[in-house]
């Protein structure tokens, strides 16, 4: 098994030297074993400007090495292929989507809550999230079997309309099926056409499709997903903030640095564009149990992520004059220690975590 995966592992570092035109070998998340989740990914994967047609080839789902090699067939012709360099079809891989095969990662989708640390399926997680905001225009799903079988989700039927011989997907809550309707991740739909075939019938099936994808008008088949992504990124740097402070801001339970950021960005939002309705008087009301006192602001010795829980009071001081704003951020910066040796200065984390950097600036420079 290891000296598969390094054979496999070796096949796809060597596919990205030899193509840099076409790919960079990276990876799309990890197993619970840490292991990586390898990925080709085209340099085109996320380019805003690019009209590529934007296909993201996936195998090995059930952790069948089968499939994975077929897939490692598909990257071959790719290679080979000298047209792929300035074909309008961007071609992205994870070859082997489940390299610890220690159950059947095929089905249910999406996957729910656990997205941060899921301790037995966190392939999953990575998967979803990196198929969505990737937004591919298709996902090509490769599977090695004795006969040709094309099999098409919802959204990738306008594709293959002249195709006679493509089923629909059988499997509810296989990750094609789901990634074909509705919004995923608050999206859009995204094309996804699956292939099971033997290793002979590979390069003409994919010809098949190539020359769909090929002949198709530029634009025209663009995922709902992508078009989505598109929209949001037109977006000005105003209308996203505006976006954020509908959300972050309006809480400071507890005090810590994920509350206090959102509440001193809504204050310097306004000073940027101070059209609308001021946050000012909604933000006093809201801070002010722990401003009079009223309700203790730290329940414990503070963290520095505690005390960057308080990076509003700078802004709001400037807005209101009261010197009670103005003296929580002279306090909390009172509380940082200079480092002694190579230790981390108090009260930063011991293993002076990267956050700390923001949050030891934030304070004293405020302050």
């Amino acid at each position: 098994m290891a000296s598969q995966q390094a054979q496999f592992d070796s096949t796809l570092a060597s596919l990205a030297r030899k193509r840099p035109d076409l790919w960079r070998l990276s990876a799309c998340g990890l197993t619970p074993a840490q292991q990586p989740i390898p990925s080709l990914l085209h340099r085109d994967a996320y380019a805003a400007s690019s009209a590529s047609r934007r296909v993201l080839l996936i195998a090995g789902l059930s952790g069948s090495p089968d499939d994975t090699m077929l897939a490692l067939e598909v990257l071959k012709l790719v290679s080979s292929d000298p047209t792929h360099g300035e074909s309008q079809i961007a071609i992205s891989a994870i070859p082997n989507a489940n390299p610890q095969a220690a159950r059947d990662l095929s089905s249910p989708y999406p996957p729910e809550d656990g997205f941060f640390n899921h301790a037995e399926e966190p392939e999953k997680r990575y998967l979803w999230r990196y198929i969505c905001w990737q937004a591919p225009d298709l996902v090509l799903e490769i599977r090695a079997g004795t006969e040709v079988t094309w099999q098409a989700n919802p959204a990738a039927a306008p594709m293959v309309t002249a195709w006679s011989d493509v089923k629909d997907l059988s499997e509810p809550t296989s990750l094609l099926a789901v990634l074909g309707i509705g919004q995923p991740e608050g999206l859009g739909a995204i094309p996804g056409l699956r292939l099971t075939c033997p290793d002979a019938e590979l390069a003409g099936q994919l010809a098949r499709l190539w020359k769909a994808l090929e002949l198709s008008p530029p634009g025209r088949f663009k995922s709902p997903a992508r078009l989505k992504l598109d929209a949001r990124r037109s977006r000005s740097f105003l209308e996203v903030a505006h976006g954020l402070a509908q959300t972050y801001g309006h809480q400071l339970d507890p005090v810590n640095y994920t509350q206090g950021v959102g509440i001193s960005g809504r204050l310097r939002l306004h000073q940027l564009d101070p059209s609308g309705p001021s946050p000012v008087d909604d933000i006093i009301r809201l801070v002010e149990p722990y401003v009079s006192g009223g309700t203790t602001t730290f329940s414990q010795p503070p963290s520095g992520g505690n005390l960057a829980g308080l990076v509003w009071a700078d802004e709001l001081f400037q807005e209101t004059g009261d010197l009670r704003h103005r003296d929580l951020i002279i306090d909390a910066a009172r509380r940082y220690q200079p480092a002694r040796g190579k230790q981390a200065p108090k009260p930063c984390d011991p293993e002076f975590r990267t956050e700390d950097m923001f949050m030891a600036g934030a304070i004293l420079g405020r302050a």
